[in-house]
């Protein structure tokens, strides 16, 4: 046997040792460093869900809230239409005329003009309809003016074969000598849709033949006092400032947004020259995701798509974020495990070449330090990070044991700073989910409980119901008393809703719409708890300390879940919002709101 000298022997099993020890740590480091930098990904990840993809929420509820000012708007002219035929007589009696398109019409001033379906109809044998109409100028002057720029025309065309209209665009159409305009309005796109539609309705978006930019037409079917239909009334709406306000996120560089309609079309101006897949960089079976109703997340290879509905219109909003944005988030860590990284290799190459320089001499002295300090790497490799390893000698193993003392520091920092990312991320996920104004739940955790109710469902449990609840009147407390008395008007609305329907969450999802999840002590009472409700706004309305805009008018509806109607919540939601509205119909008929 060939003879090895003790002293060879102890430097053999100190480089060993030492060998092994680094690669344990550096084993434990890479491990801790790729775990590190995975986990503040994933967390980076979900906070684009939760957060970016309730702004994107929030800019698609700002658009459906004023189209639902449009749509009271349409619903205001078609009622107020309605009125007048019960005094139709007297109206033509009071009535003036109203003349086509005159040439004298100043550019920018407001009038009420007339066009006929076909050339049987004239003024002379139209008089009646015309001096009837007449009376609308009142009604539609303010509404034309406050929302100039908005809606740029509106119109009502009658079952009769007459279209009277009121805009300041009338100048586009004068005919030579201010002769009448024929314009078979029964055939346009909007007119069908007033015979098939029992309400609100909608056209595609389509650029304006005048120059008017992006328009949709918002209609509505309306009835004289016996209920047969009269014509249809419509406004046509330019979008273009409210679809560029929509749109309008800037997420950094290469970042973008766009709609898209069910036809799977690109709504955006810059678009026209480039098929969707070059301009979105998204293929045709993304496009089936996104137009299938849903809100949520596309990860794809290099860039993130968050895209929620915009219900009114079918469209869906879409927002690209390029993933280079949200990897720059973790570009702190990458710069920290690097540094770490960096220095341990340093003191790992400089512990092994002193270990090489002095082993033979001091083996034997070094024995010890050696077992102490492999004690305080197992320790903190178990997760004792809190352990502090004590350099028994000034010498080479006392710098490892100050050098592993750093290390240890800078890993508990990185996941400091990753406990506070974390932290901060709960804070934006419950901001996300609390309605600023009333401090209820919002749409975003309504939608959220949906899903949730959907899997109880699924797991048997029948015994829930949803009531809807909408406030009366909120935009006439906005125009008579100011936007702020509305919101004081919502709050005491909310606020009245929570107390007495006080076992169930309450949610905002809508300007001034509410839903109440209905369950346990409120399911088994709720009906009476509706009676509750109505006599606690009664009281309001008859209580004259209050301002006006604190007696409050709302109707509710609501439903519970019954297995031979239901197939999921949404279909309760459904029935209740039908209950709901078929409330408030009774109430406009009894004169209650």
């Amino acid at each position: 046997m060939k003879r090895i000298s003790i002293r060879k022997r102890i430097f053999s099993y100190i480089l060993l040792i030492t060998l092994l020890s680094l690669a344990a740590i550096i084993a434990t480091s890479v491990v801790c460093m790729i775990s590190i930098r995975n986990e503040e990904e994933k967390i980076l990840i979900k906070e684009l869900d939760r957060n970016l993809s309730g702004m994107i929420r929030n800019k698609a509820d700002v658009m459906e809230a004023r189209l639902e000012t449009y749509e009271q708007i349409i619903e205001l002219i078609a009622d107020y239409t309605h009125n007048m035929f019960s005094d139709r007589d007297h109206l033509i009696e009071t009535g003036t005329m109203i003349y086509p398109p005159l040439s004298s019409t100043p550019k920018d001033a407001f009038a009420m003009t007339r066009l006929f379906c076909t050339e049987e109809q004239t003024a002379e044998n139209m008089e009646d309809e015309l001096y009837f109409y007449s009376h609308l100028e009142g009604l539609l002057d303010p509404i034309a003016k406050e929302n100039d720029g908005m809606i740029t025309t509106i119109y009502l065309g009658t079952k009769t074969g007459v279209l009277v209209s009121y805009d300041k665009y009338s100048y586009l159409s004068v005919q030579p000598g201010d002769q009448d305009v024929i314009y078979d309005y029964m055939h346009s796109a909007w007119y069908p849709l007033a015979l098939e539609k029992d309400g609100i309705f909608y056209s595609d978006l389509y650029i304006d033949s005048q120059g008017r930019g992006l328009t949709i037409t918002i209609g509505s079917p309306y009835y004289d006092n016996q209920g047969d239909f009269q014509g249809a009334v419509c406004a046509d709406i330019d979008i273009t400032a409210m679809y560029n306000e929509m749109i309008s996120m800037s997420m950094g560089t290469g970042s973008f947004s766009f709609a898209v309609d069910q036809e799977k079309n690109i709504i955006s101006p810059d678009a026209a020259e480039m098929s969707k897949e070059e301009y979105t960089g998204l293929q045709e079976e993304d496009f089936d995701i996104l137009t299938a109703g849903g809100s949520g997340i596309l990860e794809r290879e290099d860039a993130f798509y968050i895209y929620t509905p915009v219900n009114k219109v079918g469209w869906t909003l879409c927002t690209c974020i390029p993933k280079s944005i949200v990897m720059d988030e973790i570009s702190e860590v990458d710069r920290s495990i690097s540094t770490a990284w960096l220095i341990f290799c340093l003191i790992a190459g400089a512990v092994l070449i002193a270990v090489i320089l002095v082993s033979r001499k001091l083996a034997k002295a070094i024995t010890h330090p050696i077992e102490m300090l492999g004690k305080d790497m197992e320790r903190i490799t178990n997760g004792d990070l809190e352990h502090k390893s004590t350099a028994i000698r000034n010498d080479e193993v006392g710098d490892m044991s100050n050098r592993l003392n750093e290390m240890v520091s800078t890993l508990k920092a990185a996941m400091r700073e990753l406990s506070s990312s974390q932290k901060h991320a709960e804070e934006l996920s419950e901001l996300a989910n609390k309605d600023a104004l009333t401090g209820v739940r919002n749409r975003t955790a309504y939608d959220r409980y949906m899903e949730r109710l959907q899997q109880e469902l699924a797991e048997g449990d029948e015994k829930f119901g949803l009531a809807m609840a909408d406030l009366n009147y909120l935009k006439i407390i906005n125009d008579n008393y100011g936007h702020y008395k509305g919101n004081v008007a919502i709050q005491k609305f909310c606020g009245t809703l929570c107390d007495v329907f006080g076992h169930s969450p309450v949610f905002r999802i809508g300007g001034d719409e509410f839903v109440v999840i209905l369950k346990g002590h409120d399911y088994d009472n709720c009906a009476e708890l509706v009676l509750e409700f109505d006599r606690r706004l009664e009281t309001l309305r008859q209580d004259d300390t209050l301002e006006e805009w604190e007696k409050i008018s709302a109707a509710i509806g609501y439903a519970l879940y019954d297995a031979a109607l239901d197939r999921s919540p949404e279909d309760v939601s459904i029935r209740a919002d039908k209950a709901m509205y078929d409330r408030k119909k009774e109430m406009k008929s009894g004169s209650c709101l």
